[in-house]
This record gives C-alpha cells, sequence and structure tokens, in this order.
C-alpha cells in the first residue's frame, strides 16, 4: 500500500526464457565442459608419459632371413655396419660386453690369488687389485649395457673398453716394476699354500715376463678394437637426423647482408652576397 491508501502495481512476472537461448546455454555449458575434460585428461598423460630427452631417436627393426628363422639384430640405422666383418654390430656390442666381463673376473681371480703365493709379497697382490678397480667399475658399465640399450648405457659401454686399457697398461707397468727390480729370485714359482705341502711350477723369469708382455699385447689390442666398434654403434645410433637437421639449421640461417652505409648528401653551401660596388668618384670638371 502506498501512501494515501493507493494500491502498488503489482510486480511484472518473470520473462520466460526462449527455448533458443535455453539451448544456446546448454551448448556453451557442455563444450566448456568438454574443454575442462580434456585439459585433464592430458595433463593426466603428461604425467604418466615423461619425455625421455637424452634418449636416440627410435629406429625401426630390420628382420634378415637366418638359417630357419627371421632374426632382428639390426636396424635402419645399424644395417650396413657390421662387426669382425660379418656380425651385425649389435651382437658385436652384446659380445663385447661379454667378454670383458669373462675377462674381468679372470683376471681379478688370478691376482686375488697371489694373496696365497709364498713367493711374493703379500703387499704385490693388493697393488694388483687396486690397479684392477677400474676394470671392475668397466664390468658393471656392460652388465648395465646388458638390462637397457640407451643412449647412456652406449656411452658406458666405450667408456668400459677405455677403462680396460688403462688396467692392462698399468698392470703390465707394475709388473715389469715389480719383477725386475723388486723381486730377486731368478725364477717365478706359480702356486699357493706352503712351500713344503704344495707344490709350485717353476718358471725363469724371463720366460715369465715375456709370456706376460704378450698377453698384454694381445689384450691392447683387443680392447682398442672393441672400443672402435662400441664407439660406432653409439655413434650409429644417434641416427642421421642430428646430422641432418644441422645441415639444415645451418643453410637456413639467414646470411647478413653488410650494412651500407648511408651516404652523406652534400651540403647546399647558401649563395654568397655580392660584395658591395664602390660607386665611382664623380668625374672633375
Amino acid at each position: 500500500m502506498l501512501e494515501g491508501g493507493e494500491e502498488a502495481p503489482a510486480d511484472p512476472p518473470p520473462a520466460e526464457e526462449k527455448p533458443e537461448d535455453a539451448k544456446s546455454s546448454g551448448s556453451k555449458k557442455s563444450k566448456s565442459s568438454k574443454k575442462s575434460e580434456k585439459k585433464e585428461e592430458e595433463k593426466k598423460e603428461e604425467k604418466k608419459a615423461p619425455v625421455n630427452d637424452d634418449d636416440d631417436p627410435y629406429a625401426p627393426p630390420v628382420a634378415e632371413g637366418c638359417c630357419c628363422c627371421l632374426c632382428v639384430c639390426a636396424n635402419e640405422f645399424t644395417k650396413d655396419a657390421s662387426c669382425c666383418g660379418c656380425f651385425p654390430i649389435k651382437c658385436g656390442a652384446v659380445t663385447i660386453g661379454i667378454i670383458t666381463v669373462v675377462l674381468t673376473v679372470i683376471m681379478f681371480v688370478w691376482n686375488f690369488f697371489l694373496f696365497l703365493n709364498e713367493y711374493l709379497h703379500w703387499w704385490f697382490a693388493l697393488v694388483c687389485c687396486l690397479i684392477l678397480l677400474p676394470m671392475l667399475v668397466g664390468a658393471n658399465f656392460c652388465v648395465s649395457f646388458f638390462t637397457a640399450d640407451t643412449k647412456i648405457t652406449r656411452r658406458l659401454l666405450w667408456i668400459s673398453q677405455i677403462l680396460a686399457l688403462i688396467t692392462v697398461t698399468l698392470l703390465c707397468i707394475w709388473n715389469l716394476c715389480y719383477f725386475v727390480w723388486i723381486y730377486k729370485k731368478d725364477s717365478f714359482y706359480a702356486g699357493m699354500g706352503e712351500i713344503q705341502t704344495n707344490p709350485y711350477q717353476k718358471q725363469s723369469k724371463k720366460t715369465f715376463l715375456f709370456t706376460m708382455l704378450g698377453e698384454t699385447v694381445v689384450l691392447l689390442v683387443v680392447f682398442a678394437y672393441f672400443l672402435c666398434v662400441t664407439t660406432a654403434y653409439a655413434d650409429l645410433m644417434h641416427g642421421p637426423e642430428e646430422e641432418e637437421k644441422g645441415a639444415d639449421d645451418a643453410a637456413a640461417a639467414p646470411v647478413e647482408e653488410p650494412k651500407e652505409e648511408p651516404k652523406e648528401e652534400p651540403k647546399e653551401e647558401p649563395p654568397k652576397d655580392d660584395p658591395p660596388k664602390e660607386e665611382a668618384p664623380p668625374a672633375e670638371e
């Protein structure tokens, strides 16, 4: 009621929404909900599948006939490379890892049991075992390559060959120093245990040193070839895309043209005012 007893006008009824407006609002809501769901799904997929930036590009495998079956020993990157001229390079890399582990075990066991040799100083065997530590680390690198063939493990494989070369060289130098300047006997006695109860095989020092040097040379040649094979395998697995990208980037790089220096326009000199002419004096009559 208003003042004076007049009735207040009734509120107008709420305007009914048109069916078209209701449909458009519903479609907008459904689109926004779908977009939000897609974004959430993409985020979940990114969390589930981490990107391996450190790995090499994927190379499709190549199946080759072997006796009675198809063997997949190479891929598109390594199909033209080989080890020893006849084996696929991937097979050669695995074989190199196995040989490295076996030789490491043999050398460590041989030098460890020198502690039981009564003719040798105990610290000679200790130094030999310490020198073999880099080769033991390299054997662990080979085992990591067996578990997964990735960019990092391939790099560790050829590093293991470098460690093997260093170990064999240092071990040869230490044996020469010990048996030439420290070991005073004329013969080398191979065996273990007490001298009275256990037989020892006698060998002249010269023969022992000659044999040791020959074995060292053979091992150095073998590990040097292994290093070449493993390095080539690691480089091939990088793929040709990286080289092509580098060449394309170098070709697509804009060549900076030498900037031409703006030529200075000759300045116009202001016109010179003619000097005032001197009036001739009047002629005398």
